[in-house]
């Protein structure tokens, strides 16, 4: 009898540290989503700021912002960027094409 409630005990504190692992783990990576998309945020904030600072009406073109968007990709550590307008349309993109 003392035996087999020693085993149940095992496996009680083994069940309660598997729970424990596995609510840590999505609270991980729920905080590395929203990391994720905050730094998201700032970059677009960004380059949305350099945009602007070209003027109000002002036109850049296409091979422009991508060379940009080029020495963006390339000097930190993004993989792609692409640029979309208010119909979810892409204008313009740089580094690795993202997977769909």
């Amino acid at each position: 009898m003392r035996k087999n409630l020693i085993y149940v005990f095992l496996a009680l504190i083994g069940l309660s540290v598997a729970g424990w692992q596995t609510y840590e783990h999505q609270r991980v990576q729920e905080l590395a989503r929203r990391n994720l998309a905050g730094r998201a945020h700032d970059f677009s904030a960004a380059l949305s700021v350099v945009i602007r600072s070209q003027g109000r009406m002002a036109f850049i073109p296409r091979p422009r912002i991508e060379a940009a968007l080029n020495e963006l990709v390339n000097s930190t550590e993004l993989e792609s960027v692409v640029l979309l307008n208010a119909s979810g349309d892409a204008v313009a993109a740089a580094g690795k094409p993202l997977p769909v």
